[in-house]
């Protein structure tokens, strides 16, 4: 096997690698306990790039309570978590993508939280992987198919 193939197959491999964890961390989640949470604020923001490359991802923060202690929150799937470079919303927010964000997570709107009992700031609204998980397994398993293969 050729170098650059080794190289694909690494990275395929790493990518594979983190989807199953990020896969088998909701399948474990399903045994944590809920508490009521509230959303605290959902924002579209600029996450990556450039003002001529601007990247746009949503944050929704929550909050809630584990014996008495508030913890705040803003992971909503398991998966990548948007790093935002800023939390003033980006240009155009305002939009459809913004109108349509702050439409689902109203501020006050009331949640159900899955947090880790033996980590409670650990928490998660969804128990299902997001989106970008699914593709990062997919991805990974057709490069590495394909750099085993030679198809490269």
């Amino acid at each position: 096997m050729s170098l650059p193939n080794l190289a694909v197959l690494a990275g395929a491999g790493l990518a594979c690698g983190y989807a199953v964890i990020q896969i088998g961390r909701a399948l474990l989640a399903r045994r944590w306990p809920t508490v009521e949470g509230e959303i605290v604020d959902a924002r579209v923001v600029r996450t990556g790039g450039d003002q001529s490359k601007e990247a746009l991802d949503q944050i929704v923060t929550y909050r809630y309570q584990v014996a008495g202690q508030p913890y705040t929150n803003n992971r909503v799937r398991f998966g990548l978590q948007p790093t935002p470079n800023s939390m003033v919303p980006a240009r155009g927010a305002n939009s459809i993508a913004g109108a349509s964000l702050a439409a689902s997570y109203p501020r006050g709107k009331p949640v159900r939280v899955h947090y880790n009992p033996r980590r409670p700031v650990d928490s998660v609204l969804y128990l299902t992987p997001n989106f970008r998980v699914w593709v990062m397994l997919v991805a990974g398993l057709a490069f590495g198919y394909a750099a085993v293969h030679g198809a490269l």
